[in-house]
């Protein structure tokens, strides 16, 4: 059986933290699903990172975070992207609405497989556009969507 230590104190200095990038401020912040516990180290021995302090939480932009990703699309996919095309977005749902705004109208109905994340289904509504469900059912043993 592996043993982890919960008791083990990292300094998040240096890494970008969003969660920690408030020096001087007295505050528990509870703003993103951070641990603040490292990751175990079996796990850390098989990732191969630049930074090894065993926490890969949320962090705050590097200033050449856009050239970054444009060199991993081309390495990945060879796909030669502009860096100044590259659009940070930093959440789901936000990102969610982006998509809503700039694909399609006010009126239009967007389809949302359901049980769903209710922020993104009411993402949907809160842009003006019709929100389709199609609930997933389960009978006689077997997953399936219909539309209703």
């Amino acid at each position: 059986m592996k043993v982890y230590n919960f008791d083990k104190v990292i300094s998040r200095d240096g890494t970008y933290s969003a969660k920690y990038n408030n020096k001087g401020h007295d505050i528990i912040p509870l703003s993103v699903a951070d641990m603040d516990i490292p990751v175990a180290d079996f796990i850390v021995s098989e990732l191969s990172v630049a930074n090894q302090k065993g926490i890969y939480g949320y962090t705050l932009l590097s200033d050449d975070w856009q050239q970054v990703a444009a060199q991993w699309y081309q390495r990945h996919y060879s796909w030669k992207v502009n860096p100044e095309h590259i659009v940070f977005c930093p959440r789901v749902v936000q990102a969610v609405s982006l998509f809503i705004q700039n694909f399609t109208q006010p009126g239009d109905a967007i389809v949302s497989l359901t049980p769903a994340y209710h922020p993104i289904s009411h993402a949907v509504e809160v842009n003006h556009r019709v929100l389709l469900e199609s609930a997933l059912l389960y009978r006689d043993g077997d997953a399936a969507n219909l539309l209703i």
